[in-house]
This record gives structure tokens, sequence and C-alpha cells, in this order.
């Protein structure tokens, strides 16, 4: 396979609201794991977006995917 193979893994357990999750965050970890591991997916890079807001994680998305940030504010 050639090119660069770039994963993103988001997380957030929303704490403190009616529907928080239990797992979210450690499950989005784990898989950014497996996405690394060579003998399984073998990704070059795995960005992380853990508690972050919409925006934030939009970025992270754009920057990824872009090079720069195309969108901001809320």
């Amino acid at each position: 396979m050639t090119g660069k193979r770039t994963g993103l893994v988001i997380g957030n357990n929303y704490p403190d609201s009616k529907h928080e999750l239990n797992f979210a965050v450690a499950d989005a970890l784990s898989m950014k794991e497996v996405l690394l591991n060579r003998d399984i997916c073998g990704f070059d890079e795995v960005e992380e977006s853990i508690y972050d807001t919409f925006v934030d994680a939009r970025i992270k998305i754009e920057k990824m995917t872009t090079g720069s940030v195309l969108m901001s504010g809320g």
C-alpha cells in the first residue's frame, strides 16, 4: 500500500450528563493502539480528539485533510 495512512479517534464520556458514557475515552484510546499496530492496521499516524468541543474536533479534521484550518468560530 502506498501513501500515508492517517486516522482520527474521538472519545467523550460526557461526564456529568444524564447520558454519560462509561468507556468511550478508553475505547477510543484502545482503538488508536489497534490502528497504529503494524500487524493489525498499520496506520502511520492517529490523532486523538478526547473531550474536544465540536469546533476543536472540526479543526483537527481540517488540519488532517487540508493541512490548514478553513473554518473557525463556534
